[in-house]
């Protein structure tokens, strides 16, 4: 009876040790399982909004009214948006050449002619008579304005983003950038160079003055031209606004 005793109590010992082993070996497995959680980073809200965060659009140039923007320039202290009447210039101090300045337009027609300042600088330009009806040049608009260093270095005339013609080919490229197929550039045999940008996609490359067509067809360009000591001999610029 005594033996049999025996054996139950050491039965029973052995199982509680078996049963302390298993504990202590899950105990050992949820803290491993612990350190190895806590090891791992955690997952924070700016991941999350980085990963569905749209990219920025690489067309920023899309809209009418960005290219609009670069067409605005500053002549002498004075802001001007192309296309503006040619008005404007002269209660700025500016006078039609001569020959020019009682003549008259047709309706969808345009001119290249040039305008001087009081200190003998002078600026060409593209007058365009966007209307059906005929009109004086000084009521026409401006689509069109050609800064040359040869007569108008006295002039101070920047583009709305900075560019003079005190910039270089590289300040040109960075602000404006080089990609097909709003950018082009070409040289010429006396080494000459023209960069071209045309904002609005699918007009044709050539740079013919505007006829009826282009007009009306959003053409823009701007374009500057290099000589080959790299510098900044000419800023043209060309838009007759959005007709959309």
């Amino acid at each position: 009876m005594m033996n049999r005793k025996k054996c139950v109590i050491y039965l029973t010992a052995a199982v509680m040790l078996f049963c302390a082993g298993c504990g202590s070996q899950k105990e050992k497995q949820t803290d491993a399982g612990d350190k190895k959680e806590a090891s791992q980073p955690a997952e924070t809200g700016n991941q999350d909004e980085s990963k569905t965060k749209p990219e920025k659009d690489a067309d920023t140039l899309s809209k009418a009214n960005d290219i609009a923007a670069i067409y605005r320039f500053e002549l002498d202290g004075h802001t001007y948006q192309l296309p503006f009447p040619v008005s404007e210039l002269e209660e700025n101090g500016w006078t039609l050449r001569e020959g020019d300045a009682g003549q008259t337009m047709e309706g969808m027609s345009y001119i290249i002619t040039s305008m001087t300042d009081a200190n003998g600088s002078s600026v060409r330009l593209n007058v365009v008579n966007l209307t059906d009806q005929e009109q004086q040049l000084k009521d026409c608009e401006i689509g069109g304005i050609m800064i040359y260093a040869k007569g108008a270095s006295n002039v101070r005339f920047q583009t709305a983003d900075g560019i003079s013609l005190s910039s270089t080919p590289a300040d040109i490229k960075k602000t404006y950038g080089t990609d097909e197929p709003v950018f082009s550039e070409s040289t010429s045999q006396d080494d000459t160079t023209t960069i071209w940008y045309k904002f609005y996609k699918g007009q044709t490359d050539d740079l013919r003055m505007p006829s009826v067509d282009s007009i009306q067809s959003d053409e823009d360009t701007l374009s500057f031209i290099v000589d080959k000591n790299q510098k900044l001999t000419g800023i043209e610029l060309q838009y007759f606004g959005s007709t959309q």
